[in-house]
């Protein structure tokens, strides 16, 4: 039995965040830290071992709090709230450009442009003020210059608090800025953002070539690759949100892994040590994270691809639930109102159902694919090829069902959108992303090199992208296949996750106990 303290740990990070972000008090979370501290090392001086034991859980849990606590107080919202200023104010902001910059359409025919900004300092009519949160901007009118990722602007305009449920933590806000009220600060305020934003733009252009009169399918390829979102077509859009297969575009394990696995063939051929492989795909997994906006399903990904390349360098072996742990908590510490995020719930929640519930679906359906283990191997029968097409159709069904076994309450929650054809929709849209995302890479190789290669594989790539257009629009259509009803309270969440948690551990426990009277069945066979 494997023992996982990283699980202990990490739900001990996200209980204090919880209690840090929603309830504050950073005076009170830092006197639990040194109340819990003197407990837990007298504890251990006395030889007290299990209110040791508690006392550390619940120190972990003060300092947590803490460190939440003492980042909100560092938030938009608390100096609004502390300067007594209101929705509607004049403020002005200095920060970072965090995302891309899009062009929307705004008033009177004109367009907007919209970005988000990581904001440090905010100025008002008291003075100025450093902060650290995200604001959302919306600059009217065409800008000559407009911003750039990676940019620091001084931005001055009219502060508004979104109204929007997809965050319960921290309010979010929205500046409005005219174009005479914005000057850029410096252009970039770090080479290697830079290097990453032209890198980007490098390879969405080679995957654009031969492809330019098709708009929509480049639209396609560099969100799943690249996550330029923004570029979607709405109605692309609007359809894979229907069918609950928009978790495609969320950068996430299954573009990090198609990255690594090209770079691991490629050391594979060299006969790198398998100890040396995280020293190699380190640099590029946190440069693959930055390109594509480091969103939190990339940060989860990148996170945990780290840890278990790290395992077998440190002389232990890879365990996948541990490296989810490790990426929650890293993540929680280095910004813990990502637990509020609506991002961090679906990728976390949907990862850790897919190892609870998966291995359940192996165990009951291994039957199909695994002969008696008693038998002599020539009287095994051979299976064909399409025992094991038959084999990745069940595993990849289990992952679906898993998924959206996970998803379905955070839909209710957010959307108040149930789709059950995302059962199916998985099933074509899984593998399709899948081959969309392996062509994308050999396209920016090959294109590198020579542009005629490059342009062979993206007209492979218009035609994977035209069958899953076609194919998620003919799901779309199916009757009662979405619906659109009222949002679940929270209460209604939890009691999903707990009904759901329930089940999980009663069959895991009715399996093994099952295979402990199978494998003493077998030894009363053998004598």
């Amino acid at each position: 039995m494997l023992r996982r303290p990283l699980i202990g740990i990490a739900v001990c990070v996200g209980l204090g965040t919880w209690v840090g972000v929603v309830l504050g008090g950073a005076q009170i979370a830092l006197a639990g830290v040194i109340v819990f501290g003197l407990l837990a090392v007298v504890g251990h001086v006395g030889k007290y071992e299990t209110p040791a034991q508690f006392a550390l859980y619940l120190l972990l849990v003060s300092g947590t709090a803490f460190l939440s606590a003492w980042q909100q107080d560092q938030s938009l919202s608390a100096l609004l709230l502390d300067r007594g200023l209101v929705s509607g104010c004049r403020v002005e902001l200095v920060g970072r450009v965090k995302s891309d910059v899009v062009d929307v359409p705004g008033h009177y025919g004109k367009e907007d442009l919209r970005f988000s900004l990581q904001a440090n300092q905010v100025s008002t009519d008291g003075g100025a003020y450093r902060v650290s949160d995200i604001v959302r901007i919306v600059m009217h009118g065409e800008a000559r210059y407009p911003p750039v990722y990676g940019e620091t602007w001084r931005l001055a305009g009219r502060l508004f608090r979104q109204r929007q449920r997809n965050r319960v933590g921290r309010a979010r806000y929205t500046l409005h800025v005219g174009l005479r009220d914005t000057r850029c600060v410096k252009r970039t305020d770090s080479s290697f953002l830079a290097w990453c934003f032209d890198a980007r733009e490098h390879a969405a252009a080679l995957l654009s070539a031969g492809i330019e009169d098709s708009p929509d399918v480049r639209g396609v390829v560099n969100a799943l690759l690249l996550g330029y979102r923004a570029q979607l077509p709405p109605k692309v859009r609007d359809c894979f949100r229907h069918i609950g297969t928009m978790h495609v575009f969320a950068i996430s394990g299954l573009h990090v892994g198609i990255l690594c696995s090209v770079i691991v063939f490629v050391l594979g051929v060299f006969r790198v040590p398998r100890t040396a492989w995280v020293l190699a795909l380190t640099p590029l997994i946190i440069t693959y994270t930055s390109v594509t906006g480091a969103r939190a399903s990339a940060i989860r990904a990148s996170a945990m691809m780290i840890a278990y390349l790290l395992a077998p360098l440190v002389r232990r072996r890879a365990d996948a639930v541990s490296a989810l742990a490790l990426a929650a908590i890293a993540i929680l510490v280095w910004q813990p109102e990502q637990l509020f995020d609506m991002g961090f719930l679906y990728s976390f929640s949907v990862v850790a159902g897919i190892m609870a519930i998966v291995p359940l679906f192996d165990r009951l359906l291994s039957p199909l694919w695994s002969g008696d283990p008693m038998a002599m191997p020539e009287m095994v029968e051979q299976k064909g090829w399409w025992h094991n097409i038959l084999k990745a159709i069940l595993r990849m069904l289990s992952v679906s069902v898993a998924a959206w076994l996970t998803s379905a309450p955070l839909s209710l929650y957010f959307f108040g959108r149930f789709s059950p054809i995302a059962l199916l929709g998985n099933l074509l849209a899984i593998p399709l992303a899948f081959l969309i995302l392996v062509t994308s890479c050999l396209s920016i190789t090959a294109g590198s090199i020579f542009v005629v290669l490059g342009e062979v594989f993206n007209s492979a790539n218009w035609c994977f992208v035209r069958l899953l257009v076609s194919g998620m629009q003919a799901l779309e259509r199916i009757p009662y296949g979405w619906i659109d009803c009222e949002r679940i309270p929270f209460i209604g969440v939890v009691v999903w996750y707990l009904v759901l948690v329930s089940v999980v551990v009663i069959l895991r426990g009715r399996q093994a106990r099952g295979r402990k009277s199978d494998l003493v069945g077998r030894k009363g066979s053998v004598f």
